[in-house]
């Protein structure tokens, strides 16, 4: 196998992807949860150092006093999953609704970035912002208001024959799904 030439930006990427895949298929939680942290962790690092933006670990709502309690506290089940030094006899209560928060800010911070959407993570913000808009504020409906849009201007430019196939896949999808619930 060829060597890879990989950035730090297209190894966030590609952990942030592969996470989500699996927190839609439901399997695997502490994958899961360790791929979508250690892609956040890389995100942190990078807009640190250049932007600077609210995101996860650096939340202008939580004083400054408190946020290294509050990094130790969301860091817990990553830090438990991915070292043995100190606790290696011990178990944890892993909460995996912790990883969409994760997938978001890591999303959120690789848009900010400047990095290529991909399928996966478009995927992903769609359906938390269709299955859960009240977590959102105005100003991230907004920014997925915009995003629909997009969505619907690129719909409008393919030809009626593409349109056709491609919403009958989902229909016939989203029937195949409902029926196997």
């Amino acid at each position: 196998m060829e060597k890879l030439k990989v950035t730090k930006i297209d190894a966030a990427s590609s952990q942030i992807d592969t996470a989500i895949k699996l927190w839609f298929s439901g399997q695997d939680p502490i994958s899961a949860h360790t791929l979508a942290c250690s892609a956040y962790q890389i995100v942190h690092d990078i807009n640190r150092q250049v932007n600077w933006e609210d995101l996860l670990y650096d939340s202008l709502v939580i004083k400054d006093e408190y946020r290294k309690q509050w990094i130790n506290t969301i860091k817990g089940p990553y830090n438990f999953f991915k070292h043995a030094d100190k606790d290696m006899s011990e178990s944890i209560d892993f909460d995996p609704a912790a990883t969409e928060a994760y997938i978001m800010f890591t999303c959120k911070g690789l848009g900010l970035l400047g990095a290529k959407s991909s399928d996966d993570r478009s995927i992903f913000l769609t359906y938390t912002t269709l299955t859960k808009p009240d977590r959102l504020s105005e100003k991230g409906l907004a920014e997925r208001a915009k995003y629909a849009e997009k969505l619907l201007k690129q719909a409008m430019e393919i030809s009626k024959a593409e349109f056709y196939i491609a919403y009958a896949l989902t229909l016939k999808q989203t029937r195949d799904a409902t029926v196997n619930e």
